[in-house]
């Protein structure tokens, strides 16, 4: 098959390299299993995720983009903690984001919680930011705000996390949702320090036993929300809840376990943990030269 443009070869080798497991063209398990508690752990201590943000950085160099967005958040998180101070508050910045780039669209989707009094002015602020970090004006698609509902934000949870590694989708039952999100250069997906596991892990926090439970200990919070006619405090949606409702839990467990392993120990572990992925950075890049070779004989 000829092809006569340059990017459907790009294409073809970040999506070889999409299938082959290599971790820069998706979302490591752990990872997404992060994305998923921290949802859940936010409504729990009662600072829920209450504004989507999407920022497309489509004509910024990913490196350049990724600078824009670091101190639009870092400044956010400054102009919380000082309104704080001003008014005797406790606004903790509490966040979730994803980087994605498919077909070259690269963009960050933010997920973060903002007092209603504040909402108004976190998005003339972060209009403000963009245009200022980036260095020309904003164009008509290129920052979209929404409301997140609390009774519905785990569908939300799920699309962040639908650049999942392809052999984890059935992990996290993704499979209508899962697709190709591009190459990312750096860290993918982050949840802020007060989301992560340590937090969780400290809190006790259960989320297959006490995920609704946020409706009975922030009741001022729910009363804000229509609550969706289905919806049952006592009904626990089957997620990653164990091997007695998901069978295949304890092997995914075990798979995802050896690949961490691996990837806190690569650069002194020579021991050959998972033989789908290289063990260094130089059998790394044999294998991504193997595979470009390997298309380029389809051209």
């Amino acid at each position: 098959m000829i092809k006569t443009n340059t990017y459907d070869i790009d294409f073809d080798f970040d999506y070889h390299s999409y299938k082959s497991l290599h971790t820069q063209y998706s979302i490591r398990a752990n990872t997404a299993l992060n994305i998923v508690r921290a949802f859940d752990f936010a409504k729990y201590i009662g600072i829920p995720l209450n504004n989507f943000v999407t920022i497309n950085l489509f004509n910024i160099d990913q490196f350049a983009g990724r600078l824009i967005f670091s101190r639009i958040r870092e400044r956010i998180n400054r102009w919380l903690k000082r309104l704080s101070l001003k008014l005797g508050k406790n606004f903790v910045p509490t966040w979730v984001f994803v980087f994605e780039n498919p077909l070259n669209l690269f963009h960050v989707h933010w997920c973060i919680n903002i007092p209603d009094e504040l909402k108004n002015d976190f998005r003339k602020k972060v209009r403000q930011l963009l245009e200022k970090h980036q260095g020309k004006p904003i164009l008509d698609n290129q920052l979209n705000f929404q409301d997140m509902d609390p009774y519905t934000d785990k569908t939300l949870a799920n699309y962040l996390c639908k650049g999942i590694r392809p052999n984890y989708i059935d992990f996290l039952h993704l499979q209508e949702r899962a697709k190709f999100q591009g190459y990312i250069i750096g860290q993918r997906a982050r949840v802020s320090r007060n989301l992560g596991p340590t937090a969780i892990k400290r809190a006790n926090f259960n989320a297959t036993l006490q995920r609704h439970e946020w409706s009975e200990r922030h009741p001022h919070i729910a009363d804000k929300y229509e609550k969706p006619e289905k919806w049952d405090i006592n009904e626990v949606i089957p997620q990653v809840t164990g091997a007695k409702t998901f069978p295949g839990f304890q092997e995914y467990w075990k798979k995802m376990m050896r690949e961490t392993y691996y990837f806190r120990n690569r650069l002194g572990d020579n021991r050959n943990i998972n033989g789908s992925i290289p063990r260094t950075y130089a059998e790394q890049a044999a294998k991504m030269a193997k595979i470009k070779q390997q298309l380029s004989y389809n051209i």
